[in-house]
């Protein structure tokens, strides 16, 4: 039984189905023409990173939880919903055609993360709860867009404060810390 399951462990879960599930996702609603599988998956991505890499590009990030954690007091845990932030960004020749794919990139990514809503077991369940689109920005002849989505991911065992007890309690000793003194280096007392 997991002790606990954090934003980590969700946004590592959200890449591996992403990864699993956005090319037979393209390939199954006949967009193999239009859209590419893509060549970068970052977590916490760093703009820059994003903005250089070959396209398209996927950011994943979590913006913590969605609302106080609540108590089962039967089975000591906490359970709670943590933000989950995708961005996919694109190129395209035009302004229709890079639009048309920001829009679609938002149905593939929907549809990889709704196949499997426990996200390999991970979640209690998975919901879309915004969408938003950046306007292209044109340069070198190139229009470059990107879509963002939030997803509430569900975790009914966020905390298992029961297990964690167990886990501290059946452990054969626990050593004492000794106290430690630090001094800045250029100080002497």
């Amino acid at each position: 039984m997991a002790i606990a399951t954090d934003a980590s462990d969700l946004c590592n879960a959200v890449e591996a189905q992403l990864r699993a599930n956005v090319g037979p996702v393209i390939a199954a609603l006949g967009l193999a023409s239009l859209l590419e599988t893509p060549s970068l998956y970052q977590q916490d991505p760093e703009v820059q990173a994003l903005i250089n890499a070959d396209f398209p590009a996927v950011g994943i990030a979590s913006g913590g939880t969605n609302g106080e954690m609540e108590r089962q007091r039967s089975s000591g845990t906490w359970s709670t919903a943590f933000s989950v932030e995708i961005i996919v960004i694109d190129r395209g020749y035009d302004h229709d055609v890079t639009q048309l794919k920001a829009r679609k990139w938002a149905t593939v990514v929907k549809g990889a993360l709704l196949l499997d809503e426990s996200l390999g077991g991970i979640a209690d369940g998975l919901k879309p709860s915004g969408e938003s689109y950046l306007p292209p920005i044109t340069s070198s002849a190139a229009f470059t867009s990107a879509v963002s989505l939030t997803f509430d991911i569900r975790l009914e065992r966020a905390l298992n404060v029961t297990a964690l007890r167990e886990a501290i309690t059946s452990s054969p000793t626990v050593d004492a810390v000794a106290p430690t003194v630090s001094l800045h280096p250029n100080t002497q007392e």
